[in-house]
């Protein structure tokens, strides 16, 4: 490897780098042919290798007699057998695409939504404006409104005794407020 080259890359010269992640492509495909981590694609440990190569860079003693290839192999090796090390200590952890009783169904499958994008936009949408109306409301609205909507048995009597005011109009109130309500969603 040309040293300039790699001053140059250490200095942070994109081409530099570039030329030095080529000249050791090779190298990096064969170490990443050779070496099985669970969860990884062949692109993982490529990567992987690369953020080591440039990990090496940074941490290369330029001026001295070491040969900087050797010096990547063993930076390459020693990083994925950390990661060999973190894979290994999740052994347990399970994925849903395992199979159920040897059948051909995934656990996935079990998980059944059949929610689209749009009708989570909708039911998004819908609480934004839900909210927006609640902040407009004063908690004593607040309160007549949110104990009608979780259906409480004898709400509107109970709020009309504890606030002291007339059933009727508690009721009138409680329609007024579930009219507002429903143009401002449908608004």
């Amino acid at each position: 490897m040309d040293i300039d080259i790699l001053k140059k890359a250490k200095l942070g010269d994109e081409n530099s780098l570039n030329d030095v992640l080529i000249k050791l492509d090779p190298m990096v495909n064969k170490l990443c042919r050779n070496v099985f981590i669970r969860g990884y694609e062949f692109d993982d440990l490529k990567s992987l290798a690369k953020i080591s190569i440039l990990n090496a860079i940074k941490s290369f003693n330029v001026e001295g007699n070491y040969p900087f290839e050797p010096y990547v192999y063993v930076a390459i090796k020693n990083n994925m057998n950390n990661e060999i090390r973190k894979t290994v200590k999740h052994k347990d952890v399970l994925s849903l695409n395992f199979k159920l009783n040897n059948e051909d169904m995934e656990a996935i499958e079990l998980l059944s939504n059949d929610e689209t994008l749009e009708d989570y936009e909708d039911r998004k949408f819908f609480g934004l404006k839900l909210n927006e109306y609640l902040q407009s409301l004063t908690s004593k609205d607040k309160e007549l409104l949110g104990g009608f909507l979780l259906n409480k048995r004898g709400f509107i009597k109970d709020y009309a005794l504890k606030y002291n005011e007339d059933y009727f109009r508690c009721r009138r109130r409680k329609e007024r407020l579930l009219k507002c309500l429903i143009n401002h969603l449908s608004g």
